[in-house]
């Protein structure tokens, strides 16, 4: 159809050059402008429309693999990445079906396939994290559930198990994982005290001298590697913080 209205354009408007020895310019920028506008939007249609299919294929997929049928499913996700290749949720999915097939290095072909489109898709790095706890590989597992610890909210069930995974295997990661996401969130305090500031807000702050005796030993204690009282200065200086009226 796309193909077919565009042809018919370009026909109309060869017909007014062939009438008109000095056509004017502003239909022809306008048959111009319609032609674009008729091409991308019908791709536009398309794509939504192949995205929709594949969201059927992937819910189908999904229903067949808590059924136990894994090969149904197999086929059923492949449709689905074939009509939406970014299709990340699919990858996870086909992956995890790979896996229950014993079909090793597919499931984590197809993993590292949906991180690859986005490097933040926190349930592959969990996934991951657990393959490679399966077979051995403990040093990438602890890479992924770090990965997975810094993504989504800190209640979410994955993150939990996750940190849950970190604690059992690398205390130490855990600890500078810790340490770094306190950091973070007093980065982020310290940003939204500067803009209190600004604003006129808290304009009574108490223990000031304090608070910042406890980020810069809590820094210095990070950067020497020291996580565990760097996250002890970091708690003490949160607790510090003045609670805002």
């Amino acid at each position: 159809m796309r193909f077919f209205l565009t042809k018919l354009i370009f026909c109309g408007m060869l017909r007014q050059i062939q009438m008109n020895k000095a056509p004017s310019l502003k239909p022809l920028h306008f048959v111009f402008l319609f032609t674009i506008i008729m091409v991308f939007g019908c791709s536009y249609v398309g794509c939504a429309y192949l995205q929709s299919e594949a969201e059927e294929y992937r819910f189908k997929a999904d229903k067949l693999q808590s059924q136990g049928k894994l090969e149904l499913a197999v086929n059923y996700y492949q449709k689905a990445i074939g009509l939406d290749k970014y299709s990340i949720a699919a990858y996870n999915s086909l992956a995890i079906c790979y896996e229950k097939q014993g079909r090793l290095s597919r499931a984590e072909e197809t993993y590292l396939k949906a991180l690859k489109i986005n490097p933040q898709y926190a349930p592959a790095h969990y996934n991951l994290g657990l393959f490679y706890e399966k077979y051995g590989d403990i040093k990438k597992a602890i890479f992924h559930w770090k990965q997975r610890m810094r993504l989504g909210h800190p209640a979410e069930p994955a993150r939990i198990k996750a940190r849950a995974k970190l604690k059992m295997y690398a205390s130490e990661e855990l600890q500078e994982a810790d340490a770094e996401e306190l950091a973070e969130r007093i980065v982020e305090q310290k940003e939204n005290d500067s803009l209190d500031k600004v604003l006129g807000r808290n304009k009574y702050r108490t223990k000031e001298e304090k608070i910042e005796d406890y980020y810069l030993e809590g820094m210095r204690s990070y950067n020497e590697g020291d996580y565990r009282k760097a996250q002890e200065y970091f708690h003490k200086m949160i607790e510090a913080l003045p609670v805002s009226n």
